[in-house]
């Protein structure tokens, strides 16, 4: 059975972290749930370069990549993506931080949709 860990941060961003390849899929649904937006084209294309953004935010000491967006979409509140963490930690691993406004139930469905079965849900607190 495959499970993920979903955390809201402070900020009441949601957070997930997955392999490459996962995260490549779980974009390509919420493309189709929700349809195509900027960011996702961007989120999308960083993720399939890994080892070029890699290693630019390596010498830039830059943990997050803030994805490019289009602003009229931003204030429609069309964004799904605010920034990604690529990871190399035994493999190639993301951390997709959503926009505010996405609707957790939407992330879930699409975690459950790439084959998920037991999505966890935390929520961070000082």
């Amino acid at each position: 059975m495959k499970e993920v860990k979903v955390v809201i941060d402070i900020a009441r961003s949601t957070r997930v972290t997955l392999s490459g390849d996962e995260a490549l899929r779980l974009l390509a649904v919420i493309k189709e749930m929700k349809g195509p937006t900027r960011d996702l084209t961007e989120a999308y294309r960083i993720i399939a370069s890994f080892e070029e953004y890699y290693n630019y935010s390596r010498r830039r000491f830059e943990d997050y990549i803030f994805v490019p967006k289009d602003p009229r979409e931003s204030l429609e509140g069309k964004t799904v993506i605010q920034k990604l963490r690529l990871i190399r930690n035994e493999g190639d691993f993301v951390e997709i931080v959503f926009d505010r406004r996405m609707d957790l139930n939407t992330i879930i469905e699409a975690l459950k949709t790439i084959g998920y079965e037991k999505v966890d849900v935390t929520s961070q607190s000082f």
